[in-house]
């Protein structure tokens, strides 16, 4: 019993002196773009016509070194019609479109 005690000890010290280091520096990660948004599609149903009503709104993030962000944003909304014996009609809008461009200014 005495050397499992005197074995579990030495181990525990192993490991806690491997674990006292002291930190390494790691560098800062850069910035990755990131695509996201939304998309949707509503519909409406009558008799002898439906509406398919399709929106999407796409926002890209687009890093540049550790101080800018460009952000770019869009909508497009569609609609799709149907009348009984006729082919569909379709039309697509762009509601709006922004582009901004963003700045972290820190002192070091």
């Amino acid at each position: 019993m005495k050397r499992f005690f005197l074995a579990f000890g030495a181990a525990l010290l192993i490991v806690s002196a491997g674990l006292a280091q002291a930190p390494q520096y790691k560098k800062p990660e850069s910035g990755v773009p990131v695509l996201t948004g939304f998309v949707g599609l509503g519909s409406e149903y009558q008799p002898g016509q439906q509406q398919l009503l399709p929106t999407m709104s796409p926002i890209l993030l687009v890093p540049i070194g550790d101080r800018w962000l460009i952000e770019s944003e869009a909508e497009f909304e569609g609609t799709y019609t149907h009348q009984d014996g006729q082919p569909w009609d379709h039309e697509w809008k762009r509601a709006s479109n922004m582009l901004k461009s963003i700045s972290s200014s820190t002192s070091t």
